[in-house]
């Protein structure tokens, strides 16, 4: 490949390959921020749908341990939430 002496004018072919790198580059950048964007907007709904879903199955798998008041399955019941990282503290009213 030839060098490009300054004050030469730049050939056809290295133009449109810089400008092509370009367009690829902008459209790659463009394409990156779409997807953070969208994770962003739809995590908040995310985490409350599966708090809901958490929350429902937890009712639905305490109504036993509650109707016959026994404390010991719910505390087992209540044990799962053990290996989740997200859950700081759980507590069963009746």
């Amino acid at each position: 490949m030839k060098r490009i002496r300054p004050g030469q004018p730049v050939p056809l072919r290295v133009r449109l390959a810089l400008l092509l790198g370009l367009c690829a580059g902008t459209t790659a950048l463009f394409g990156i921020a779409a997807v953070v964007t969208a994770g962003l907007w739809f995590e908040p709904a995310r985490v409350e749908a599966e708090a809901q879903e958490l929350a429902g199955t937890l009712a639905y798998a305490l109504e036993v341990p509650l109707a016959f008041d026994d404390s010991k399955a719910a505390n087992e019941t209540l044990g799962m939430l053990r290996a989740r990282s997200d859950v700081r503290s759980a507590t069963v009213y009746d």
